[in-house]
């Protein structure tokens, strides 16, 4: 019994557990007695086999474990029944090896690849192998390590019926190389061999650089220039690869900091992890050490993790890539569509941007471009960002702008070189790169989904001009029609006066705004009716980029839009007493409808543009003077150009059909016809009791301004003025009529209390919408000033603004028309700022942040200074210099950078703790008074508490930042005295005594 123990113990120990196949060492130990004892013949012709199961490991995540190992049971069995394996052994995982007749090696995996797909449930589930002739004379182990070279060189390749290698030269010099790889690796960081390429990524929207990716190059004094196909799999094999990839990191932390320091640009730097690095490190933590110590932002380097290192249960990974999106870094998917399971790395993993494999572009045919049209399709509509490597034609180019791709990457744009070779060149060229304010702009632009059957453009609009850096197909022919064959032509067009929908489409785009929603309006191009609808998909202060979308009515068949304007037009030309085209240059013009008494003369299509005769025959002798003025053929086109709406219009009584003289509006708008001067003139009356009044008041107000003063100056200077008070001055203006309803009101009066128009609350009282806290009072004053004439000058008032209390100076006076009181004129200021800037405490703070002010600094000092004296409690000042601050605001706006100092604040207060005051003395430095006594702490720990304070900072609402800090400190009581207590502070923080956050 004992020895059949002992025999069980002994084979054991030389066995596989899980498929009882012989393990490495004894695999070894017996190959190498089965060679010696063989013949020559048969010795020659035996070949050492090393398997592998290609995806296993994903197999095992998918399946599980258990499964796994079935697997393997399975195919072990399978080997050790094949007569044509002299022996075999599993040396590792999914590793086999494996003696066998070189005559018969191929048939033998044939069979075990169709075995292998019999017993398991994935097809995608292989076989790769490599053959060695090994010898007596060879170390089975070392054989055994060449077998496995070949059949790692089959890694990444479609091998089809043909899966396995022969070790051969080529790959003898391989593993030379790899054996050199490893020898010197970490001799290669030290001496700096291994360097970082920099490829360009340049925005379709603009043609200029706006990222690079780093990639490592390893130029070596043996082998010369080894691109990363040599060396990664090398280190990744040995478990060396988080070495490679931190180094890479840390060259790009230290060029972004000589370059910035040195005054010049740099822009967004991505860079590859392997997954081994997520278990051979906390590569988290690594990373974070190297761009702290180089006070790098986390928005200016990008994490590239590939797809096919992914999996659906990955939880580490997973969790490790949340906690970097934690720590504002941006994570990418490189080689998107390598992988087996890409719809579901979607779902699992949050990326802010797909990397497009560049194997989906070597084809250029319809397919190839479908896939990648759905591609960028799918990834707008689940937010996220898109960028093409490989793209090596303009053609390429075409197509990736067309379907919206944001970016691109490649040989077509530039290869991947050194810092000094040419990168610094470029960047330095400042037309060809993106502003770094500008790219968060392009960023959110980006998410847009420009996959449409429809047309669509995107156009900028600065306030002044339009800019079209994207028309889409269907926009260009739709242009092509309209005899305009270029963005540039468009540009023109859109930004002359001339066109007739100039004014039309400024006040649109201003009304636009980011997530107001959209907007649509009709015009008149060409003779066809169009229609347009309008979307901010971004802003800055000085710009916004408008997605805009335009359909001829005439083109929809399921709606025909054009028919029912149309038949509209149809109606309100019953509407018009007259109705007339001119053309300007040809001083012609031809009546389509008109009260004549020479009817042969209106049937003529060109007679002469008459505007005194016409005022002669049908204008009321008093208004013809006016209208002279109003129809002056020499100023029309300019006043019709300069309008904001391409037509004036003014009231004039005009002698109707029945023979009388009726208040008429005449209109000249000028025809939507690209290269001429036409017009049309309309004449309608008017009817309605109050536009009757408000064309009575017109006809008074252009009257006076026909006359000039005895001086010379232009009476139109009141008008001029009156504008102004309403709508530029900020003084808050609004008049009543007799019923003490609102009537209107300027612009600074809306604003105040948060109206968008005086619309709101016209025809409404002041008991209505309970701004006054006195109404009563305030009701008895106004029927005060309609009743007897009385002014109110500065009249004390409280009012409700907003939930709050304010306290404001009225002003108000009748208003007399004919020597009657038809209304209240009132204006008023706001004084409760003033009241609250004469509080000693607010003269103390700082208005931004909340904290103190210097004023305020220096009298929490002496309070300090005080408790020192009397009860000998020491103090301490901190000197916090916050770094980068200034780029940041210019990157993203003062508004947003004034949100960050009071987080900073938020976060110092925080950390200085009970009784210590915070203070800002200048944009980005702060000043901390401590006392270290009573808390019971040192400088050190209330330094190290501010750090890690301000290291929870990551985003300002949803843009991504990151804070760095020098900080000094002085004690009160190794200084003296409070003034030389700061400047020891001071110059302690300027030393260098820098800590990062």
């Amino acid at each position: 019994m004992e020895k059949r123990l002992c025999e069980d113990e002994e084979w054991l120990a030389g066995r596989d557990h899980r498929t009882g196949l012989y393990s490495l060492h004894r695999f070894a130990e017996k190959a190498h007695d089965a060679l010696v004892a063989m013949t020559p013949q048969a010795a020659e012709n035996t070949v050492i086999v090393f398997l592998n199961l290609h995806r296993f490991q994903r197999y095992n995540r998918r399946y599980g474990y258990e499964e796994g190992d079935r697997v393997l049971y399975r195919l072990a069995a399978s080997m050790q029944a094949n007569s044509g394996i002299l022996l075999c052994g599993r040396v590792a995982e999914d590793h086999f090896l494996f003696l066998t007749d070189k005559t018969s090696v191929e048939e033998i995996l044939r069979g075990l690849n169709h075995r292998l797909q019999e017993i398991s449930y994935d097809s995608l589930l292989c076989i790769r192998a490599g053959i060695y002739d090994i010898s007596p004379a060879d170390s089975v182990i070392a054989a055994g390590d060449k077998a496995k070279a070949a059949a790692d060189s089959l890694r990444g390749k479609s091998v089809g019926d043909v899966f396995w290698h022969y070790y051969d030269q080529e790959l003898a010099l391989a593993m030379e190389r790899r054996a050199y790889i490893l020898e010197n690796f970490d001799r290669a960081i030290r001496n700096g061999w291994i360097h970082v390429y920099y490829q360009p990524v340049m925005r379709t929207l603009t043609g200029k650089l706006c990222g690079m990716e780093a990639l490592a190059r390893w130029e070596d004094p043996v082998y010369g220039l080894m691109p990363p196909a040599l060396f990664i799999h090398v280190l990744e094999e040995n478990l060396l690869i988080h070495k490679l990839d931190l180094h890479i990191v840390r060259l790009v932390c230290e060029d972004y900091r000589r370059e910035v320091n040195a005054g010049h640009r740099f822009v967004p730097v991505s860079f590859n992890l392997s997954r081994l690095d997520f278990d051979l490190c906390d590569i988290l933590d690594e990373i974070n050490q190297i761009v702290l110590e180089h006070e790098v932002p986390k928005d200016m380097i990008h994490v590239e993790i590939t797809e096919s290192m992914l999996s659906d249960n990955d939880i580490h990974v997973r969790h490790t890539m949340e906690l970097f999106h934690d720590d504002g870094y941006q994570v990418w998917m490189d080689d998107f569509g390598s992988g087996y399971s890409t719809l579901n790395v979607l779902k699992d993993y949050k990326f802010d941007e797909i990397k497009i494999d560049m194997r989906f572009l070597s084809d250029s045919g319809e397919r190839s471009r479908k896939i990648i049209t759905a591609v960028v399709d799918m990834a707008k509509k689940i937010g996220i960002q898109t960028l093409a490597e490989g793209v090596e034609n303009e053609s390429q180019l075409d197509f990736l702008r067309e379907i919206g791709c944001e970016k691109i990457q490649g040989y077509y744009y530039g290869k991947p070189q050194l810092f000094d070779d040419g990168v610094r060149k470029l960047l330095e060229t400042e037309e060809k790169v993106e502003e770094a304010a500008l790219g968060r702009y392009y960023d959110q632009i980006g998410k847009v989904n420009l996959i449409d059957e429809r047309c669509i453009a995107l156009a900028e609009y600065d306030g002044e001009r339009y800019r079209f850096p994207y028309l889409n197909e269907r926009f260009r022919t739709l242009l092509e029609g309209l005899r305009i064959d270029s963005a540039f032509l468009l540009e023109e067009i859109c930004n002359d006066p001339v066109f007739p929908a100039y004014g039309l489409l400024r006040r649109e785009s201003e009304k636009l705004h980011l997530g107001t929603g959209k907007r649509s309006t009709s015009f008149v191009a060409e003779g066809r009716y169009f229609y347009l609808t309008g979307d901010c998909v971004g802003e800055l202060p000085d710009r916004k980029m408008l997605l805009v979308f335009i359909s001829d009515m005439a083109d929809n068949k399921d709606y025909n839009r054009e028919v029912e304007l149309d038949e509209a037009i149809r109606s309100l030309y019953q509407t018009c007493e007259n109705l007339y085209i001119c053309n300007l240059e040809e001083k012609k013009c031809r009546s389509l409808l008109s009260v004549s008494e020479n009817p042969e003369e209106d049937e003529n299509w060109k007679h002469d543009i008459d505007p005194k005769g016409f005022a002669k025959d049908r204008i009321y002798p008093e208004d013809r003077d006016r209208y002279l003025e109003y129809a002056n053929p020499d100023t029309l086109y300019s006043r019709m150009q300069n309008s904001p709406r391409g037509f004036v219009s003014s009231y004039f009584r005009t002698k109707g059909q029945d023979g009388q003289y009726h208040w008429m509006r005449h209109l000249f708008v000028l025809i939507s016809k690209l290269g001429r001067k036409d017009y049309v003139g309309i004449a309608q009356t008017v009817e309605e009791p109050q536009l009757l009044q408000n064309a009575k008041i017109i006809c008074e107000s252009e009257q006076m301004e026909t006359k000039r003063m005895v001086d010379g100056t232009d009476v139109t200077l009141q008008r001029d003025c009156w504008r102004n008070l309403l709508y530029g001055s900020g003084l808050k203006i609004c008049w009543k009529d007799v019923n003490r309803r609102y009537v209107g009101a300027s612009r600074a009066f809306l604003d105040y209390f948060g109206l968008s128009s005086i619309s709101e609350i016209r025809s409404m009282q002041d008991e209505e919408q309970k701004w006054n806290i006195a109404g009563e009072e305030y009701r008895e004053l106004e029927e005060r000033i309609l009743k007897e004439g009385i002014a109110v000058k500065l009249q004390p008032q409280k009012c409700m603004v907003h939930g709050a209390v304010r306290d404001v100076l009225t002003n108000k006076q009748p208003i007399y028309r004919n020597g009657k009181i038809v209304g209240i004129l009132c204006y008023f200021f706001d004084v409760s700022d003033a009241k609250e800037n004469k509080d000693p405490a607010r003269e103390s703070m700082d208005t931004i942040t909340g904290g103190l002010n210097i004023r305020g600094l220096m009298l929490a000092s002496e309070r300090f200074q005080k408790t020192y004296e009397d009860k000998k409690k020491d103090f301490c000042y901190f000197y916090v210099d916050i770094h980068g601050y200034m780029e940041f605001r210019e990157k993203n706006g003062k508004e947003v950078g004034e949100k960050l100092l009071r987080r900073i604040s938020e976060r110092m207060r925080t950390a200085a703790g009970k009784g210590s005051v915070i203070g800002r003395i200048w944009e980005d430095h702060y000043v901390v008074i401590c006392p270290l006594e009573e808390q019971g702490v040192t400088e050190n720990e209330v330094a190290g508490r501010i750090h890690q304070e301000l290291k929870r900072i990551h985003r300002v609402g949803d843009i991504p930042v990151t804070v760095y800090c020098s900080i000094g400190s002085g004690r009160y009581s190794e200084a003296g005295s409070l003034e030389k207590c700061v400047l020891l502070a001071k110059e302690r923080m300027l030393e260098g005594e820098k800590s990062h956050v």
